[in-house]
């Protein structure tokens, strides 16, 4: 009987110590653009249309992909009273852009933009006891998991709209915060947080998923060149006498964008036991 109760406390101590040092955490908030890009021609207004002159105005959109709702949940282990090490991992809702093209007579067409984006983080977290609680700042490494822009073109015509999905490549960077976290009892945790996220994501290939002409889908009916696109840091480009290789897809310059954002986040934490 001994041998069984020594059994069990060598199984329950292990476990005991653990539990002190956890905590898991879910968090929502947003983030608006940092370091944002210019999106190419921006909007477009025609000013005037003649038979010997066509005046039109370029205005410029700057816009972050990393704008928007962040969604994410955090598992920390508490290495001392002052240092955390964790592992979070964050969704983001990205906010959908509109690049407008208008014609003399009004709006001619829409243009919308946006971003899917989930992230890994590794991350470290540095406590200052204040009081019963305490700040904190976080510092962590952004893995960012199957990054996806998504453009939609002549949206505002369902019968006539395009689909383009850019995907392929990695996306890292770095996530820092700093927050105030107060205890609801014992095992409940509550932490408003300044948040900065610092992300590029510079996509590898595209592919129109979607391609509709008067109704009728077209997209399987679509070249390779016109459908697919890969986009690359160096290449060369052969032209041939009777005009481009269209059994090939086309090849672009690789073009880098900003996936980074500041914000605030509220964090609701539970302690596995007092810390």
């Amino acid at each position: 009987m001994k041998n069984y109760k020594t059994i069990l406390i060598l199984l329950t101590l292990p476990t005991y110590s653990f539990s002190q040092n956890i905590s898991v955490s879910l968090d929502i908030g947003y983030g608006f653009e940092l370091h944002p890009n210019s999106i190419p021609d921006g909007d477009i207004r025609t000013l005037e249309q003649t038979a010997t002159i066509s005046t039109k105005e370029f205005k410029t959109i700057r816009h972050s992909y990393g704008e928007g709702t962040n969604l994410g949940g955090l598992i920390e282990y508490s290495l001392n009273e002052k240092i955390e090490a964790g592992l979070g991992f964050s969704y983001l809702i990205a906010k959908t852009e509109d690049r407008n093209i208008f014609d003399l007579d009004g709006l001619e067409k829409i243009d919308l933009i946006s971003s899917k984006l989930s992230r890994i983080i590794p991350q470290l977290k540095f406590n200052i006891p204040l009081w019963d609680n305490y700040i904190y700042t976080r510092f962590g490494f952004i893995i960012g998991i199957k990054p996806k822009i998504i453009e939609e073109r002549d949206s505002h015509d369902p019968k006539n709209m395009r689909r383009i999905e850019k995907f392929g490549g990695s996306s890292y960077g770095f996530l820092a915060g700093v927050g105030y976290s107060f205890k609801l009892g014992e095992k409940f945790v509550i932490s408003p947080e300044f948040r900065v996220f610092s992300q590029t994501y510079g996509p590898r290939q595209s592919e129109t998923t979607t391609s509709m002409s008067q109704g009728q889908d077209i997209t399987s009916s679509l070249l390779p060149w016109e459908r697919y696109s890969r986009y690359e840091n160096s290449y060369q480009k052969n032209y041939y006498p009777n005009g481009i290789d269209t059994s090939k897809p086309s090849i672009q310059n690789r073009r880098f964008e900003s996936f980074s954002s500041i914000g605030a986040n509220i964090t609701f934490a539970y302690v596995f036991s007092g810390k």
